[in-house]
């Protein structure tokens, strides 16, 4: 009877530690998750097809997916709350593929590497960094809104963006992102239920 309950409880604590990880690394998150021939789509991107509208809007994501990182990571060495620092690991996954996606098209990287945190080619971005980075600072409560805004200003974005393009490689990305910015968003939502005012 006690082996029964111990391991359950060991099985109930896995669960616990999985699910708080699927938090920041949900669905749709890893890299391995994409597709088993995803290298083949990229290969078969072709660089003059994409209007400039399809080129803004990759060049946009790329930096969109930066600026999710680093705040995140910010706010995790302000709060040290487990969600920022899982979901910036995530976010560097979509900032990779995003870099993917750059290469196949041939289009020059705006990401500043080795690595440059809260640097930016768009001053927007550069001005939306500095803005979430002093919310967050001020509590908890508003470091996980932040979060949220961020989450939903990435939801916008991808689903404009998928409705503007028909190319594979990148509606793949796209849908990926897009599928983790809604578990980032479930994430942020929850702890603001338990953490907010």
């Amino acid at each position: 009877m006690n082996r029964k309950v111990s391991l359950l409880v060991i099985i109930v604590v896995i669960t616990m530690i999985l699910g708080v990880n699927a938090w920041g690394n949900g669905p749709g998150n890893s890299s391995h998750e994409m597709c088993d021939d995803c290298q083949a789509i990229f290969d078969s991107a072709d660089p003059d097809a994409l209007n400039e509208a399809e080129i803004d809007g990759l060049l946009l994501m790329r930096e969109e997916e930066k600026l999710a990182r680093d705040v995140y990571l910010y706010l995790y060495d302000v709060w040290n709350h487990r969600v920022f620092s899982n979901i910036a690991g995530s976010e560097q996954v979509h900032m990779d593929q995003m870099a993917q996606l750059l290469e196949a098209y041939e289009i020059a990287d705006p990401v500043v590497m080795d690595p440059e945190y809260g640097v930016f080619t768009s001053p927007l971005l550069a001005d939306l960094y500095e803005d979430l980075t002093t919310q967050g600072e001020a509590s908890l409560a508003d470091a996980l809104a932040v979060g949220k805004a961020i989450e939903v200003l990435d939801i916008k974005d991808l689903e404009s963006l998928i409705a503007e393009t028909n190319e594979d490689s990148i509606l793949m990305v796209y849908e990926n992102l897009l599928k983790g910015s809604l578990n980032h968003l479930s994430a942020f939502e929850r702890q603001l239920d338990r953490f907010g005012s």
